[in-house]
């Protein structure tokens, strides 16, 4: 990541690391240790750790924003999250459960669903992102749903730092995205 300063980082965080008490504290020491920015951080939870232990997950939370780090609730539309979750552990993005992005091309219904899943988010606030993102129709339908973000096969596989390196900080990539 030192190679690529105008980059952000995700990292999903599990249950268990987010019920240890000294989570944060881990966090604050190797991101120290490191020398990377505080702020080019997310830690992606789960619905389920807040179902399971609130009260460690809203420690965990608001220790990680007063170190300058930012909170996504991973997997949203899954099934545990509800209005009163969003409302009260203030995510600074949530990224939609791939399910739902699924669904778009599997039933009548589902192009509702992540509409309105979508309009509960914005109506919090709450930037949106599509996960799971595979086809121009599921682009499409999502940007016109409320999402501010797509991530998804459409765009890249994983890739290697090595081919992120080539494929997005080369003189030549740079000017052929300022060509399009």
């Amino acid at each position: 990541m030192r190679e690529w300063p105008s980059m952000a980082l995700s990292v999903n965080a599990s249950p268990i690391q987010l019920r240890n008490p000294y989570f944060v504290e881990q966090v604050r020491q190797l991101v120290s240790e490191t020398s990377f920015d505080f702020r080019r951080l997310t830690i992606e939870i789960t619905e389920g750790v807040l179902i399971s232990n609130p009260d460690q997950a809203m420690r965990a939370i608001l220790g990680l924003k007063a170190l300058g780090i930012k909170v996504s609730l991973d997997d949203f539309g899954s099934g545990y999250a509800s209005i009163g979750a969003l409302r009260k552990f203030r995510f600074d993005r949530v990224k939609m459960d791939r399910s739902l992005i699924v669904a778009l091309d599997e039933t009548v219904e589902g192009a509702g669903v992540l509409h309105a899943t979508i309009s509960l988010a914005n109506a919090l606030n709450i930037p949106v992102t599509a996960e799971g993102i595979e086809t121009e129709r599921q682009a499409v339908a999502a940007r016109r749903a409320g999402c501010d973000q797509l991530q998804g096969y459409l765009f890249s596989k994983p890739l290697a730092a090595a081919d992120i390196s080539a494929r997005y900080f080369t003189h030549e990539a740079v000017s052929n995205d300022r060509r399009r």
